[in-house]
């Protein structure tokens, strides 16, 4: 599948940089959910080990992250489990329902800021190659269809697994799947100029491990920018 033209319109252009002077506020909420699960994980809460449901550890993360938010200079309001969905008022019906893992809402900035952070638990062999097909197909996809991230030009993946030292495996498989022709085109991959699927550097937003771009024309919805965070527990 040719990748569409728009690559640098992703994001570079001057309507995007125009409505994003808030990338450092983006930039200070990011360091602030990746410190605070490490401030966590030092000792973790029982909702929050490894082996419990994805959501029991979300929502126990997306309150804390909640809870701890000001004294971390941190304004705004995380929601867990927050309901995303739009109204079609000619139809008089709800459209593009669904829940994601964690949203955070800005109240400072103008124009209002909010973004999607998707979770997804990740595994190893054996069923390393399920939770990678899920990442995509239950989690990167809601924001290419626009259930996430509806009216906005990014959002946010995270992938989690069990130890510090499966961080790289897991990034480099999902770099390896996405790339794979058949989720180019489910994932509606913008392309690189130079062909390549994926972006290691230089990246939009320093605590990403990869970001991807992905076409929204389908909907029509704005292109989306996702980056991909890959986050361990300790124990």
């Amino acid at each position: 599948m040719k990748a569409p033209a728009r690559y640098h319109q992703v994001l570079s252009d001057v309507r995007w940089q125009g409505a994003f002077g808030r990338q450092s506020t983006v930039e200070q909420v990011l360091a602030y959910v990746v410190a605070h699960w490490q401030e966590l994980q030092a000792n973790p809460p029982g909702d929050m080990h490894f082996a419990n449901p994805e959501p029991k550890i979300t929502q126990y993360f997306g309150h804390s992250l909640r809870k701890n938010a000001m004294r971390n200079g941190i304004t705004g309001l995380f929601s867990p489990e927050a309901v995303q969905a739009d109204v079609d008022e000619a139809k008089k019906v709800l459209e593009a329902r669904g829940r994601s893992d964690i949203s955070y809402f800005s109240d400072r900035t103008d124009p209002p800021l909010d973004f999607v952070l998707e979770f997804k638990k990740m595994k190893l062999k054996p069923g390393g190659n399920q939770s990678r097909l899920a990442y995509c197909k239950d989690g990167v996809t809601r924001f290419v269809n626009a259930i996430y991230a509806r009216d906005s030009d990014f959002g946010f993946m995270v992938g989690l697994v069990e130890k510090p030292e499966h961080v790289k495996s897991v990034v480099d498989a999902l770099v390896r799947a996405i790339q794979q022709p058949e989720m180019v085109r489910l994932l509606r991959v913008i392309r690189h100029p130079d062909g390549t699927a994926v972006t290691v550097r230089p990246l939009k937003f320093r605590q990403s491990g990869f970001e991807t771009r992905h076409a929204r024309d389908h909907i029509p919805r704005p292109d989306v920018l996702l980056g991909h965070l890959v986050f361990a527990h300790w124990t």
